[in-house]
This record gives structure tokens, sequence and C-alpha cells, in this order.
């Protein structure tokens, strides 16, 4: 694996989103968080992105990198219309669905830069955590 491989940068992208979901929540579990009752957005942007991510990652195999952009482009907009569907009642939920949407454009962005040869040094998946 090389660090332009696909499946590379899905890892990459999903390591940021956990590092930024640990940030946030701190020595909390999501299961803790929920069960509190409070509101917290910010953890949920990143639960979303982690999760929309480790999806993908599934589907990762032996795609290149267009079919892989192509699919996170269609994952996200999937995940786009549950931040504005009923599913999203509450803030958490469309923090968490919107995390998931923006995290999968992200790396549809990267894959394409990539292909076109303007390599993106990362993604900040912080931008999220000064949700409340």
């Amino acid at each position: 694996m090389t660090a332009d491989d696909p499946s590379t940068i899905v890892a990459q992208h999903l390591a940021r989103a956990e590092r930024a979901l640990q940030d946030t929540a701190g020595s909390r579990s999501m299961c803790a968080i929920a069960r509190s009752g409070q509101s917290f957005p910010a953890a949920k942007y990143h639960e979303g992105a982690s999760s929309a991510l480790t999806q993908l990652r599934r589907h990762t195999g032996q795609r290149q990198a267009a079919d892989l952009s192509h699919l996170a482009r269609a994952s996200a907009r999937q995940w786009r219309d549950r931040a504005q569907g009923r599913l999203a009642a509450s803030s958490d939920w469309r923090a968490y669905y919107t995390g998931g949407a923006e995290a999968l454009d992200a790396l549809a962005e990267q894959l394409d830069s990539n292909r076109s040869g303007d390599v993106t040094q990362g993604v900040d998946y912080t931008h999220g955590s000064d949700r409340k």
C-alpha cells in the first residue's frame, strides 16, 4: 500500500475522525453521553464522520480511486438527505448525519485531487467540534 492508495486514504481520514471524536468526547463513551440525556452535537458530528467512513471502508477492497470517490459522493448524498429528513429530529442527529456527509465529501475531494495530481495533505475534522 502506498500513501495515495485509496484504502490508505480512507484509513487516514477515519483515523483523523476517530481522533477528533476522542478529543471531543474525552474519556466518556458515546453510550454514556447518550444515557446522560444531555445533547452533545459536537461529539455526534465526529461519531457520524467515523461511522460513515467505517461503512465506506468496508467497500474499499480493490476499488480504484474514481470508483471509491463516486461511492463516497453517493453515500454523502444519502447522509445529507438523512440530516435534512425526519430521521434528524434533534440537533444531535442532524450533527451526526452532517458529520458523516462532510467526512465523505472530504474523502471524495481528496481522492479526486490525488487522481488529478493535486495532492491534499489531509483534512481537519475539528471544524465540527465547536457545534453545541
